[in-house]
This record gives C-alpha cells, sequence and structure tokens, in this order.
C-alpha cells in the first residue's frame, strides 16, 4: 500500500488532530474546515490513502452529530470508497444510521445487514443508541 509523503503525512495528522480538538470542544465549523484541509491536501484520487478514511469517518461523524444529514450522508458514501484494509462494518453501519434518521428505512436496513454480516454481529455490541438494532432486528 502506498503512503503519503512524510510532509504531506505530518499536515494530514496535524489537521486531523486539530479538528478533534475541536470536535471535543463543540466547535463544529473548525473542526470541518481543517478535515476539509486534511483532504485537500491528500493526493488524488484521496480515497486510496489510510488517511483517508480516518477524514471521511470524522466529516461523517463531525456532521451527523450536528443533524447536518445531507452532508453526512455524502461524506459516510466517501467513507465507504476509501481505502481499508479489512471491513469490519464501521463505514457500513455508519451509512446505515445516515440513512435511518434521514428516514430512508428500507436502504438503512442494507446498510445494517452489509455491517452485521461483515462483522458478524459486533457493530453492535457497545451501540448506545438501541434504535438502530431494534430496527434492524424488526425485519
Amino acid at each position: 500500500m502506498a503512503e503519503l509523503d512524510p510532509d504531506i503525512k505530518r499536515r494530514v495528522e496535524a489537521l486531523i488532530n486539530e479538528a478533534m480538538g475541536a470536535f471535543q470542544a463543540h466547535d463544529i465549523g473548525p473542526s470541518i474546515g481543517a478535515l476539509t484541509r486534511a483532504w485537500e491536501a491528500l493526493p488524488a484520487p484521496e480515497e486510496a490513502w489510510p488517511e483517508s478514511f480516518l477524514i471521511a469517518k470524522y466529516m461523517t461523524h463531525t456532521y451527523f452529530n450536528a443533524h447536518q444529514l445531507d452532508q453526512a450522508h455524502a461524506w459516510a458514501t466517501i467513507f465507504n470508497r476509501c481505502h481499508v484494509i479489512r471491513s469490519y462494518g464501521e463505514s457500513e453501519i455508519l451509512l446505515g444510521k445516515v440513512l435511518f434518521e434521514k428516514a430512508q428505512l428500507e436502504e438503512a436496513r442494507g446498510w445494517f445487514a452489509k455491517a452485521d454480516a461483515l462483522s458478524k454481529g459486533r457493530v453492535w455490541r457497545g451501540e448506545k443508541e438501541t434504535k438502530y438494532k431494534t430496527f434492524f432486528k424488526s425485519k
């Protein structure tokens, strides 16, 4: 797997850390700004780098927690295209949650099913919001 140029990698990691600090302080605008700059620093194709997985994941979470579901949906879709060595259902369940909140229930159920299968059910462990699992299991 290709690695980022060390200078780009340092810049991207610093921006991710900046974004996470802003997110933890509930300062969504600066968090999104730092993540956007980190994404823009990645060489094309952006989805091919290990760092892209984290950036897209954090963008999805940030928009989702801010109830900006259209943006969360766009980033969850990107998150599902990002390079990952092995999928354990993390990106799939996040996309399912976004779709559930957008009332796209059958599409959400499909993503929940993928996440459940990939993780052998582990994605539901520790899940604070039981409504997603309850919905999925209610087939």
